[in-house]
């Protein structure tokens, strides 16, 4: 149960910094699309 645990932790702690990445990147480009939106809703 420690082994996997530590496996675990250190998978997690590895990945951690990647994820946020995607994260925010996914969130960058949402937040981009509704700008994007709300703009061609203003302009028309």
């Amino acid at each position: 149960m420690r082994i996997i645990d530590f496996y675990i932790g250190r998978f997690t702690h590895h990945s951690a910094s990647t994820t946020f990445i995607t994260l925010a990147v996914f969130v960058g480009i949402c937040v981009s699309g509704v700008v994007r939106f709300l703009e061609q809703v203003k302009g028309y």
